[in-house]
């Protein structure tokens, strides 16, 4: 898997097989769970205010999250310095074109 140095690489099927949203349906009763377990979890407003977003260690207890996380770095040789997932709730969110600093 190899793209021009800053572009992406969409990869199909990468977590699951088209058409199947267990792993979305469970990741996402996951968030749900852990955005109103306690006042200050990391389920909140992005800084842009655009959407949502929740930090990866409001998401520890959770199988699915645990092990798409590890299936990507497996995926990508990769190690962990920090992880997140942004919430679109509906078509008025966004996120602005932007690049990561990792």
């Amino acid at each position: 898997l190899e793209g021009i140095a800053g572009t992406c690489i969409h990869v199909k099927h990468a977590c699951c097989a088209l058409g199947d949203t267990r792993l979305f349906d469970s990741l996402a009763r996951d968030i749900e769970k852990a955005g109103y377990h306690q006042t200050g979890d990391a389920l909140d407003l992005h800084r842009s205010k655009k959407h949502l977003q929740i930090w990866g260690d409001a998401l520890r207890f959770s199988p699915t999250f645990t092990a798409l996380v590890t299936h990507v770095l497996s995926l990508f040789d990769l190690t962990l310095c920090d992880c997140w997932a942004n919430l679109y709730r509906h078509g008025d969110d966004t996120k602005a074109w932007h690049h990561d600093n990792y």
